[in-house]
């Protein structure tokens, strides 16, 4: 399990934590139950020591807890520590339970075998609410930085609930602490020729990432910047988006793309969702606010959940 004894683990108030079964892995950690009895709640054990730096971290996403983060992410409750008054080695968060990764919900043969009840209106209000979650982050100061498709889970309810939140970028009025991490096929367009991550991110970052899932949850997985390029050369994903090569949008024919075949097209929904997206993905978008925010994707997207109705013919077409 690392460096750490399990047995000598306690938390912020000096109260030994036993851990029961391990219930996750990943490359930072490993996730426990904590015993006995507490099924309300995880305890993350990190494989290596942290630094300083990343246990003030902790240390300030603890403070800054509230029920409104509980609510949409598995934010870090109480930190953990390598013995009495140790060095933080991990920390509680509540755990989520009932949900899958969000790719099993846009994802059309995913979504049959894990959402088989889910129609065009349960993806609507799954990108509602992907948006209402991002916009609690931002409202407290957050930056999630690694926006990515493993980060995030959604109830059969359509609930979403963001995951891995110790990357997350924290500020403060005198320091930084970064998100090191990120995933190309998120990533906006001026960040993409970074090779460190370690820089000041930004919610309008984090709105290229919300655009991007929310394309994939309504036109049915596919990324907006995937599509068929006109040229002899390799056009990776990437590459497209660090050209601003948006597939389905109203220049893309100006920039060698088109829309993959049989794909859905922008025309699907109303002129002023595709132009939250046009304003998302193209050279427009650079500017600080470019984007359209968290509160515009929700607004926007209430106003389409109110609009749909069920099909006569075919109850799962809305």
């Amino acid at each position: 399990m690392s460096q750490v004894s399990r047995h000598n683990i306690v938390d912020s108030r000096g109260n030994h934590v036993i851990l029961g079964k391990r219930v996750g892995s990943g490359g930072e950690g490993d996730v426990y139950e904590i015993a006995p009895h507490r099924m309300d709640v995880l305890a993350k054990i990190y494989h290596k020591p942290l630094n300083g730096e990343r246990q003030e971290k902790l240390r300030l996403m603890v403070s800054g807890c509230n029920d409104d983060l509980k609510e949409f992410a598995a934010w870090p409750l109480d930190l953990l520590h390598d013995g009495k008054n140790g060095p933080v080695c991990g920390f509680v968060m509540p755990r989520i339970t009932d949900c899958e990764p969000i790719h099993k919900v846009y994802g059309p043969s995913h979504r049959k075998e894990s959402f088989p009840n889910a129609d065009w209106k349960f993806l609507v209000r799954t990108a509602k609410n992907l948006a209402a979650a991002f916009y609690i982050i931002h409202k407290y100061g957050y930056v999630i930085g690694d926006v990515n498709e493993g980060n995030i889970l959604v109830t059969k309810k359509a609930c979403v609930r963001l995951i891995d939140c110790d990357s997350f970028q924290v500020q403060t009025r005198d320091t930084i602490y970064h998100c090191e991490v990120g995933v190309a096929q998120f990533t906006p367009p001026e960040l993409q020729k970074s090779k460190d991550f370690k820089m000041l991110r930004t919610r309008n970052h984090d709105n290229f990432g919300l655009a991007i899932l929310i394309f994939l949850l309504l036109f049915m997985g596919r990324h907006p910047f995937s599509g068929v390029y006109k040229g002899t050369d390799d056009m990776p994903i990437e590459r497209a988006i660090a050209e601003f090569r948006f597939a389905f949008g109203r220049s893309a024919a100006l920039k060698a793309m088109s829309p993959p075949p049989n794909s859905v097209g922008l025309p699907i929904v109303p002129g002023e969702v595709s132009s939250l997206f046009e304003q998302a993905f193209t050279e427009s978008g650079l500017h600080s606010g470019g984007r359209p925010s968290a509160n515009d994707w929700w607004n926007m997207l209430d106003a389409l959940e109110k609009r749909l109705k069920k099909c006569a013919t075919e109850s799962m077409h809305t």
